[in-house]
């Protein structure tokens, strides 16, 4: 399987039709056929790390979440991510794989862990290399125990000139209800509305109206949003984002039948591609609920109500989606409304559920085997199949792709500039809980004090409680942010109702500054401001396909 860019399939028309779609009968597949060799990487296999999609405890998945820092879901209202039952397991020790798209503003991101409602387990969600989006930084999510259950709190991208992270009350619900005018020309789109916090305002949110922007080729806006945390929201910024294709190398989830990851020694590496460009625009879900976007196989009424086909959003007033804005946007594609384009194959496949994409690695190996034998036209099987051995992309002869092989050097070197995110995962987890923790403890004091045997009944008591516990969790917070986190170097203010962290100093550490490669986005009150034209190549690609039209 060739990765193939939406931009050159329009152009040379391939697989715009579906006349030749219906040749083949679905039930021709058949699901007894043996398994088949998956080994196409030559990587050695050393030890107790023989390559992933090998090994007995491992199952490679072909759907799943993308990798937030890849693609991030809008959220209009902030609230806290589903609950789990289960305390996710310790990071991985996450090696990236030696072939790097070339660029030079490509970054390791680590993987994390995610909850699957089906396998009722935590799947790891692989690392991916980024193309770092312009005059932007990562800050990486975590996984917060809430009520003998556990929640994730999303990563977010925010400003690399930002030194650090306030975080204010929780907006109102947004009133966003859609553009009230016809768009200027087929070269705009719609910027939904956003509150703006303002300290003077009696409910110190001001409401910005949504407004039709210029549109970019090749570069999507990603609107303004609030982030919601344990300690508070977190407002981001809007800023511009490349189109998926060009945004960097995804790897596909793996699902542990059995915790190898614990012994000793034990790393992981990624080490299939998962197509990002034409099978992804097909076969990708927003959960918006989730906090993610999801890629594969959830067709069918078992995952309707929490997975929203991206290309159906001009349908539901509830949803705004970035990927939808951008491509609704008439880019010249040969005539072709790339929105109906996506929704015509996204349609067949609601309707032919046995060449939907197959749920793991192993079974695409299956079906690719099984389809060839009924000789099913390439266009389905391109279309259905998204795992790729890294090592064959990077062997490609594609000319939108180039790879640069790393040393053992360079490999650590990557290892020690990607630390920090791990770092800065635990400093959030523990900066953002620590009013929360303070909340509970005198919820419990209270409780106490009230039920006490033969005081039940006094209120002076539990007067005298309430503000002798609320003075005490005041001066537990005050302790404990103060001692505990400028002891650590990290400076929280005096103020602790700033509720401020500071980000000053990772930046460097993360090596996240685009010196040169990057072009300052002068206007930053909240418009749309237009993209940098002059950007060196990008996600291993050339500069076919990148510039402005």
């Amino acid at each position: 399987m060739r990765r193939i860019f939406l931009q050159t399939l329009i152009a040379t028309g391939a697989i715009l039709a579906l006349g030749g779609w219906s040749n083949w009968a679905p039930a021709a597949i058949q699901v007894d056929v043996p398994p088949q060799d998956e080994r196409t990487n030559t990587l050695p296999a050393e030890a107790l790390n023989a390559p992933m999609y090998e090994r007995d405890e491992v199952s490679v998945l072909t759907r799943g979440p993308l990798h937030e820092a890849f693609a991030t879901v809008y959220v209009a209202d902030p609230e806290p991510g589903p609950v789990v039952p289960k305390e996710p397991p310790q990071p991985i020790d996450e090696v990236p794989p030696s072939q790097q798209p070339a660029g030079e503003n490509i970054e390791w991101i680590p993987g994390y862990w995610s909850w699957d409602d089906e396998m009722k387990d935590f799947i790891w969600i692989s690392g991916v290399w980024r193309d770092i989006p312009p005059n932007q930084q990562w800050v990486p999510g975590y996984w917060d125990p809430f009520d003998e259950s556990w929640r994730r709190i999303s990563g977010f991208w925010t400003s690399a000139e930002r030194d650090e992270i306030e975080y204010l009350p929780p907006p109102p619900e947004a009133v966003e209800s859609g553009p009230s005018a016809p768009a200027p020309d087929e070269q705009h789109f719609y910027v939904p509305g956003s509150w703006v916090y303002d300290s003077s305002a009696d409910d110190h949110y001001v409401w910005r109206a949504g407004y039709w922007a210029p549109g970019h080729q090749n570069w999507v806006w990603i609107p303004d949003q609030f982030i919601w945390t344990p300690r508070g929201c977190v407002f981001v910024q809007g800023y511009w984002d490349y189109e998926l294709g060009y945004r960097g190398i995804v790897f596909a989830p793996v699902y542990f039948t059995q915790p190898i990851y614990t012994q000793e020694q034990f790393y992981y590496t990624p080490e299939i591609v998962i197509d990002s460009d034409v099978n992804l625009l097909v076969h990708l879900f927003s959960g918006p609920d989730r906090h993610h976007y999801y890629f594969g196989d959830y067709y069918g009424d078992t995952y309707s109500s929490y997975y929203t086909p991206w290309v159906t959003t001009r349908s539901n007033r509830r949803y705004y989606d970035p990927l939808y804005s951008y491509y609704s946007v008439a880019w010249g594609n040969g005539g072709v409304d790339v929105i109906d384009w996506v929704n015509t194959r996204h349609n067949y496949y609601i309707e032919h559920e046995t060449v939907r994409p197959p749920r793991t690695l192993r079974d695409q190996v299956r079906f690719y085997t099984a389809a060839r034998e009924a000789n099913v036209d390439d266009a389905i099987i391109r279309l259905s199949t998204f795992g790729e051995s890294v090592a064959d992309v990077a062997r490609g002869e594609d000319p939108n792709f180039s790879f640069r092989e790393l040393g053992r050097d360079q490999l650590r070197d990557v290892r020690q500039r990607t630390r920090p995110y791990n770092a800065l995962s635990a400093e959030r987890s523990r900066i953002e809980r620590i009013r929360q923790q303070a909340g509970a403890d005198l919820r419990d004091r209270r409780a106490d004090a009230a039920n006490e045997p033969g005081n039940r009944r006094d209120g002076d008591l539990r007067d005298r409680a309430d503000g002798d516990l609320r003075d005490r969790a005041d001066g537990d917070l005050r302790d404990r942010a103060e001692g505990e986190l400028r002891d650590r170097g990290e400076g929280v203010r005096d103020d602790l109702r700033d509720a401020r962290f500071r980000l000053r100093g990772w930046r460097e550490r993360l090596n996240l500054q685009n010196q040169d490669a990057l072009n300052e986005l002068d206007q930053r009150a909240g418009d749309v401001q237009e993209p940098g034209a002059n950007r060196g190549a990008g996600a291993g690609r050339g500069d076919a396909g990148r510039g402005d039209a």
